[in-house]
């Protein structure tokens, strides 16, 4: 009885979670989008191309740590499943 209030508690916990973060999602967002109108059309394509390429640099590097690292633990196992069969 105690574990399924606990996690009615936690699965309401989350809800309210995650409704604040997609407001404040929302809300940052649209804060940005309102930045970007009120400049200068130049430099606000500018900063879009800006920004844009951070990003894009910054999902490649961590896309590509996770890869790596990923290698490394199967490489890891497969040397450890030998080892074991070898024994």
């Amino acid at each position: 009885m105690e574990t399924t209030l606990h996690t009615k508690k936690q699965m309401i916990l989350g809800a309210i979670l995650l409704g604040l973060l997609l407001f404040l999602l929302y809300f940052l967002i649209s804060k940005i989008w309102n930045a970007f109108i009120s400049v200068n059309p130049q430099l606000g394509a500018g900063l879009l191309a800006a920004s844009a390429t951070i990003i894009v640099s910054l999902i490649s590097v961590l896309v590509s740590k996770h890869l790596e690292r990923r290698s490394v633990i199967l490489a890891h196992l497969r040397e450890k499943k030998m080892f074991s069969l070898s024994n």
